[in-house]
């Protein structure tokens, strides 16, 4: 993993950043693409992340060649913690946990601008790609969809607003 300075970022991923984010919350739309599908996961620590949904994910990744080079950054500041790591599970949760990511909503995405991760400090995530990375990502989740859907409402702990929460929902077309 290498830390990146705030020009670094700028110069080097801000246009793969905005190529995928809006810069709203989820509820508003955070990916730009508005026909990108997304899907939410029960959990904003990556750590916990059911494993089988995280290789799915992982593959996906990969497929679209960002193994190297997935980006995370915090949001809120913005981009003024960031960092340049591979898509591996314990990389990214120990660089979420060990600097300023924890506290912040995030972000994860690859050189690809293919996909996206918005990790919402309030217990979740939002995964969003192109039709060919969610078909990918998709279709190496056993279950699919209706998994990751019986999975979230099971295990989902919000910490949000309900209206906020309906519109999450709504949002990702799951209402």
């Amino acid at each position: 993993m290498k830390l990146l300075t705030y020009d670094e970022f700028m110069t080097d991923y801000k246009a793969q950043y905005d190529a995928v984010f809006s810069g709203n919350h989820v509820d508003e739309g955070c990916f730009r693409d508005p026909a990108w599908k997304q899907v939410l996961l029960p959990t904003h620590r990556i750590r916990d992340i059911d494993q089988s949904v995280f290789s799915a994910m992982e593959r996906a990744v990969y497929e679209a060649g960002d193994k190297e080079n997935v980006v995370m950054t915090e949001i809120e500041g913005p981009h003024g913690e960031s960092a340049c790591l591979y898509f591996d599970k314990d990389e990214l949760d120990a660089a979420w946990v060990n600097y300023m990511f924890s506290p912040l909503d995030s972000v994860v995405f690859g050189k690809s601008a293919t996909w996206g991760m918005f990790i919402a400090y309030d217990d979740f995530i939002c995964v969003g790609g192109s039709d060919v990375f969610m078909k990918r990502f998709l279709g190496g989740v056993k279950g699919g969809i209706e998994k990751l859907k019986r999975d979230f409402f099971t295990n989902a702990e919000w910490c949000i607003d309900q209206f906020v929460e309906e519109k999450i929902l709504q949002r990702v077309g799951w209402r």
